[in-house]
């Protein structure tokens, strides 16, 4: 367009000197020519002016397709700056799965509690990758028909012109529908890595959920065993230990009383010390260790209740030592 504008301001400055000649040439033969026209042609004057105001007409034009083509250029940085934050959002989405690939390793290595959160964090994680890859989409399929439908059009218009700017916007609309297209494929192979990534979370989710459920059902297992132990009353002859034990004689009461000394040795949090079950109703009264601490609990006809000591029981070094012994009151 340069080498074009360039052209136009020499046509001008020749028609100029030829308009000027020609005003000097009519001030000696403009009588003459007027006084004696022909009559189908004009006079030298008279052409002189409609050749001046074609130039005119020729340099507006060439001012209107020069304000086009910076109009032009203007929209082409535009572009250029869209791609240039498409590989930015790019480069972004490449570090977001390099992060879930690592949360993905550091998953597989944990078998503790965690695992469950770990997992919903990386279903977010996923789900906002696929939004963000979906938003990616869309603005490059927008690039994509902005460029078809409105730049390409502007270029043929100007195509006439044959100038070396216009075949360079050429080539960068090219380069950038191009652009475009590596982006559209490099979204939908992260679309399809994403999709995959959730399905295997989805999977590791539910097995960890029916684990967890097995876990549960099996711990309720466990304590429905636990209220159904005896607690017996007699004890071994051959025992080493001392054990004193009594049958005492159950009565119908408005309070009960029950004394135990107990210690213990291992590293068990949880126990059933003493169970006493009525046989004729569902009534009973138990003491029991949970976390270490001393619980009483009953049913005696009316609504079950429970009562905890704060004190923490500690593991006994020694059996042998008395003061590593517990002495249980309990009263209802």
């Amino acid at each position: 367009m340069a080498m074009a504008n360039q052209s136009l301001s020499d046509s001008e400055i020749r028609l100029i000197d030829v308009v000027e000649r020609l005003l000097i040439c009519s001030q000696f033969t403009g009588p003459l020519i007027s006084k004696h026209p022909l009559k189908s042609t004009d006079s030298l004057v008279d052409q002189s002016k409609s050749a001046e105001e074609k130039s005119r007409v020729l340099k507006t034009i060439s001012e209107s397709q020069l304000m086009r083509v910076a109009e032009l250029g203007l929209q082409m940085n535009a572009q250029n700056s869209n791609v240039n934050s498409l590989n930015n959002m790019l480069r972004a989405i490449s570090k977001e799965e390099i992060s879930v690939a690592r949360q993905v390793d550091e998953m597989a290595e944990d078998s503790d509690s965690n695992v469950v959160g770990n997992m919903s964090r990386m279903n977010e994680v996923a789900y906002k990758y696929l939004d963000v890859s979906d938003k990616l989409f869309e603005e490059a399929a927008m690039l994509r028909e902005h460029a078809q439908t409105e730049l390409r059009p502007r270029l043929k218009l100007l195509s006439s012109e044959g100038s070396k700017n216009i075949n360079l916007a050429n080539e960068k609309i090219n380069e950038a529908i191009l652009t475009s297209k590596k982006v559209h494929e490099t979204f939908t192979t992260l679309k399809n890595t994403a999709l995959k990534q959730t399905e295997v979370f989805n999977a590791w989710n539910e097995t960890i959920t029916n684990d967890l459920a097995a876990l549960r059902s099996k711990i309720l297992e466990a304590r429905h065993a636990a209220d159904s132990i005896r607690l017996s009353l007699t004890s071994k002859k051959e025992a080493d230990s001392c054990v004193r034990s009594y049958q005492p004689k159950l009565e119908p009461t408005t309070m009960t009383s029950i004394v135990l000394t107990y210690a213990i040795a291992s590293q068990h949090r949880d126990a059933l010390l003493f169970y006493l079950p009525s046989k004729t109703t569902e009534d009973f009264i138990a003491v029991e260790m949970v976390n270490r601490k001393i619980r009483l609990v009953w049913n005696l006809g009316g609504e079950p209740g429970e009562v905890t000591h704060p004190m923490h029981i500690q593991t006994a070094g020694d059996l042998g030592n008395d003061q590593h012994w517990y002495r249980i009151e309990a009263q209802r």
